[in-house]
């Protein structure tokens, strides 16, 4: 586990802030996806080295880890959407505006964690309970480290 707590850290200093609190009208696009493409490629390796795989549970957790990332692609998509949303209204921010943003995530985050529910028992019908533990403990602390960057550099709402 410290060898994930290290490459965190190291993931970490792959997210770019300026990509994350640089004005709307400034986003990058291909810049932002480039950003996501090297975090999932460095994550994936980040699962691989902590999961501790036979080769026959490898050929199992392979498709499922796939299926579990592209199923949170678009409710990830969603959240970040909203963080933007933050960051462009900075000090314009209406109740109106307000409530619709805390609506969007809080229904993204409970899309999360069905989601993460569903293929938490999809993964326990082919792999010990204990090795989907270790790669939810691992999500977990992936996703922790991602949204301590993001939440310090979204401004709070005034």
């Amino acid at each position: 586990m410290k060898r994930l707590v290290a490459a965190l850290i190291c993931c970490a200093s792959l997210i770019g802030v300026n990509a994350v609190a640089a004005p709307p009208a400034e986003i990058d696009t291909t810049a932002i996806q480039a950003l996501r493409d090297k975090i999932r490629t460095d994550k994936k390796k980040l699962v691989a080295d902590n999961m501790e795989l036979s080769a026959a549970e490898a050929e199992r957790f392979w498709p499922m880890y796939e299926a579990f990332e592209k199923a949170q692609a678009p409710i990830r998509q969603r959240l970040t959407l909203a963080m933007i949303d933050f960051i462009a209204v900075d000090s314009k921010l209406t109740d109106a505006n307000a409530k619709r943003l805390m609506k969007d995530i809080n229904a993204a985050e409970r899309d999360l964690i069905k989601l993460r529910g569903e293929h938490t028992n999809k993964m326990v019908k082919s792999l010990s309970a204990a090795k989907v533990a270790r790669f939810m403990q691992i999500e977990a602390k992936i996703d922790a480290l991602l949204r301590f960057d993001q939440a310090r550099t979204i401004p709070l709402a005034h």
